[in-house]
C-alpha cells in the first residue's frame, strides 16, 4: 500500500512538471530565425512571407526576419560568418561552402530541381544565328551570369561533353541574366543561358532557339535548396521542426491555390502576372518537389561531378550532408 501512495505521488509530481514545462515552453518568446532569400523562384518562401496566416508554427514557435541577398554565394557567406541562420543555396554553392571549411552547413528542404517532363536552365542562341549545335560555339563568346556558379559550370561542362575546352576554344564573359537576351540579340555573344521567366519573356519577343539545357549535363538537379547552419539545429531542433511543417503547408497550399500563388510571386517578384501565366506551376516551369523533400541521390551525382573535375577538393556524402530528422515528410 505504501509504495503504491509513493508511486501515485511520484506520478502525479512527473505530470505536474510536466504541464509546467509545457507552461513555461508556451510563455517564451518564439525564437527568431534569420533567413536569406532572393529572386526569383522561391516559390515556397514568398508565400510564407506574405501568407503567413496559413502557416500553424509561425508566431507562436518562430518568427522570421526575412534578409534579400542578390544571389546565393553571397547567402553563403553570411552563413559562414554567422549572420543568418538559414539560406537559400545552390547545391553547387552548397558544395563549395562545405568543401572551404567555412561553415558546418546542412540542408534541410528542397526547393527547385531540373529533372525531365520539367523547365530546365536553356541556352539560348538567335535563330538566324547559324548555330545548331553546341561544337558550333567553337571560336565564340560565350556569356554566363556569375563566373563559378551553377549555371557556369554546368555550361563548361557541356563544352566538354561535346569535345570543346571552356578555357581556350571558347570565350566566356560575365552578364547578368537580365541583359543576356539582348546581349545574344546584339551579337555581342553568341549564347547564354536564360532561366524562368527570362526563357519565356525571350521567346515570346521572337527570333530565339534553344541550344542545350542542364539536362544535357545532369539527368536531374537539385537547383536550389534551404539550409540551415548545423549549430542552429542543435540549439533549435524544435523550431527546425516547426519550420519544416510550416514549409510544407506553404507547398501544399501553392500547388492547390495557383492564382493565389501566382499573385504572391508576382506582388514579390514584380514580373508581369501575363508572363507569368505561361508558364507558372506548369511543366513549363521548375519542378517544386511537394513535399519540400530533397533529391539526394541527384545530389551526390552534382557533388561527384564537382569533384571530379576538380570544382572541390574532396568526396561529399549527400546523405550525411542532409538533415531530415526533423522534416514531417521524412521516411521514419
Amino acid at each position: 500500500m505504501r509504495a503504491r501512495h509513493w508511486l501515485r505521488i511520484a506520478w502525479t509530481v512527473l505530470a505536474a512538471m510536466g504541464v509546467l514545462a509545457v507552461a513555461q515552453a508556451q510563455a517564451q518568446a518564439p525564437v527568431k530565425i534569420k533567413i536569406g532569400w532572393g529572386i526569383p523562384v522561391e516559390n515556397v518562401k514568398y508565400i510564407m512571407m506574405k501568407r503567413p496566416e496559413i502557416l500553424k508554427n509561425h508566431g507562436k514557435v518562430y518568427t522570421v526576419e526575412w534578409i534579400n541577398f542578390p544571389t546565393t554565394p553571397p547567402q553563403a557567406q553570411a552563413l559562414a560568418a554567422g549572420q543568418i541562420d538559414g539560406a537559400t543555396l545552390a547545391s553547387i554553392s552548397f558544395a563549395k561552402l562545405i568543401d572551404s571549411g567555412a561553415a558546418d552547413v546542412r540542408i534541410v528542404t528542397g526547393i527547385i530541381e531540373e529533372r525531365p517532363g520539367h523547365f530546365a536552365t536553356t541556352w539560348l542562341v538567335a535563330a538566324d544565328s547559324g548555330i545548331t549545335k553546341v561544337t558550333d560555339l567553337k571560336g565564340k563568346t560565350i556569356g554566363t551570369s556569375v563566373y563559378g556558379g551553377y549555371t557556369n559550370i554546368v555550361g563548361r561542362g557541356v563544352l566538354r561533353k561535346h569535345g570543346l575546352d571552356p578555357d581556350k576554344d571558347v570565350k566566356i564573359v560575365e552578364v547578368p541574366f537580365r541583359v543576356m537576351e539582348e546581349n545574344i540579340r546584339k551579337g555581342q555573344i553568341a549564347t547564354g543561358e536564360q532561366p524562368q521567366h527570362f526563357y519565356t519573356a525571350a521567346h515570346k519577343r521572337g527570333g530565339m532557339r534553344d541550344l542545350f539545357t542542364s539536362l544535357d549535363l545532369f539527368e536531374a538537379a537539385p537547383l536550389l535548396v534551404h539550409t540551415f547552419r548545423a549549430d542552429f539545429i542543435n540549439k533549435h531542433p524544435a523550431v527546425v521542426r516547426a519550420f519544416l511543417e510550416d514549409w510544407v503547408i506553404a507547398a501544399e497550399w501553392m500547388s492547390k491555390n495557383r492564382a493565389e500563388a501566382m499573385e504572391v510571386y508576382a506582388g514579390v517578384t514584380r514580373i508581369p502576372k501575363d508572363l507569368l501565366a505561361d508558364f507558372f506551376l506548369t511543366a513549363k516551369d521548375y519542378y517544386y518537389p511537394p513535399d519540400g523533400m530533397p533529391n539526394v541521390p541527384a545530389l551526390q551525382k552534382v557533388f561527384d561531378y564537382l569533384l571530379d573535375t576538380k570544382e572541390i577538393s574532396k568526396r561529399l556524402d549527400a546523405r550525411a550532408l542532409t538533415d531530415l530528422r526533423y522534416h514531417p515528410k521524412a521516411p521514419r
